[in-house]
């Protein structure tokens, strides 16, 4: 038993506990009985433990940046956020300045949606994320870049002579 000796008696620090909370006012009480202080506060979650999930912005090896379109098991479908990419692509999807911001990237950046997988253990979670808008539209440029890309290989292999006939 812990007790206090500065006391002329010596009393148990659980007696000591039971009279501040009798005599404490009642907005520092809780529901269970303990003083705030005693009660138990939650561990925050490590940066490994939060959710990735679609919409997500996620960063990678090589300084990978990539918005999450998809998760399936541990494999994420990702579009790569390019700086200002030198080359425009039919799938480039313009990021606007308020997603900007909140990213942390420069302005003219664009997501490429041509979507490739990544294991999700080696992608690290950002805080930030991005909006529903700009999410839609490259959930939207993705299903037509991959509609495209499918009839372009569709027609590369029904149009090529066969090697039987020269």
């Amino acid at each position: 038993m812990i007790t206090v000796e500065n006391c002329h008696d010596s009393i148990s620090v659980s007696t000591l506990l039971h009279h501040l909370y009798d005599n404490a006012p009642p907005d520092l009480k809780s529901e269970r009985g303990f003083l705030p202080s005693e009660v138990p506060m939650p561990r925050p979650a490590p940066l490994s433990a939060r959710r990735i999930e679609r919409g997500s912005v996620v960063s990678g090896p090589c300084g990978l940046l990539a918005i999450v379109v998809g998760v399936k098991g541990d494999t994420a479908v990702l579009c790569r956020v390019l700086h200002r990419p030198r080359h425009a692509h039919r799938s480039d999807v313009p990021v606007p300045m308020s997603d900007c911001l909140m990213m942390g990237v420069m302005v003219g950046n664009k997501v490429r949606c041509r979507t490739f997988r990544l294991q999700l253990k080696c992608l690290r979670p950002r805080q930030d994320g991005v909006s529903a808008d700009l999410l839609q539209r490259v959930l939207i440029a993705v299903k037509k870049e991959d509609a495209m890309t499918r009839w372009e290989r569709y027609e590369r292999r029904s149009t090529e002579v066969s090697r039987i006939y020269g």
